[in-house]
């Protein structure tokens, strides 16, 4: 049974937010929270929480602490008992995970990026200057407007409608991994978090001068 209102979301923002799905009867867990059922009973449990320190730190005590934190975050997902990659774009996040991994990493760093036929769209560039600096073992696909066609196929695999166009290229940066390795990190968020986007840094403006007359 359909959940109206989250189609209305969906409709609105191009996604579902929250603890809702498109499915009435079927909800998600929300962030940094686990499910736990035990003896025919379930208790959703929230095991962390973001808090923002009232007076922040100065810039290079908070810098050595990011990468610090960064670093044994990219360390700990490197553990594992088969070959790690990494998905490259060549943006802020992606590079920052890569040059960690090749920070820590004992052999040489797997890296796979998508680029686009149009120019304007195409990317590879900031990763193939990332992959040469690092000396990873680099692989590319250049994708065009046929793998539209890949959309009936895609959309098998997601739980639910999803309207972001990045989702074809994720596809086939995943495909183009698999055939090389089992796990891959790919720094989702960290553009958001860093500013890495035109438009994050637009919102920024706005929220923070949003009292400046328009010309």
């Amino acid at each position: 049974e359909l959940n109206p209102h989250a189609v209305d979301d969906y409709m609105s923002l191009g996604y579902i937010p929250g603890a809702h799905t498109v499915f009435a009867s079927i909800h998600r867990l929300p962030p940094a929270h686990v499910l736990q059922w035990q003896d025919g009973h379930s208790r959703l449990h929230q095991y962390w929480t973001l808090e923002y320190a009232v007076t922040p730190p100065p810039m290079r005590e908070a810098t050595e602490r990011l990468r610090a934190l960064l670093e044994d975050a990219v360390r700990a997902w490197m553990i594992s008992d088969v070959p790690v990659g990494a998905f490259l774009s060549g943006g802020v996040d992606s590079s920052t995970v890569t040059a960690l991994m090749c920070r820590v990493s004992n052999t040489r760093v797997k890296t796979f990026s998508i680029g686009f036929a149009e120019p304007d769209y195409d990317e590879l560039r900031y990763a193939r200057q990332i992959a040469a600096r690092y000396d990873t073992d680099h692989h590319e696909l250049v994708v065009d407007a046929d793998q539209a066609a890949l959309l009936p196929e895609l959309v098998w695999y997601l739980d639910e409608p999803f309207a972001d166009g990045s989702a074809i290229p994720t596809f086939l940066v995943s495909r183009l991994a698999r055939a090389s390795v089992k796990v891959a990190l790919s720094g989702d968020g960290g553009d958001e978090l860093f500013g890495g986007y035109t438009w994050t840094t637009r919102d920024q403006f706005r929220r923070w001068y949003g009292w400046v007359p328009r010309p």
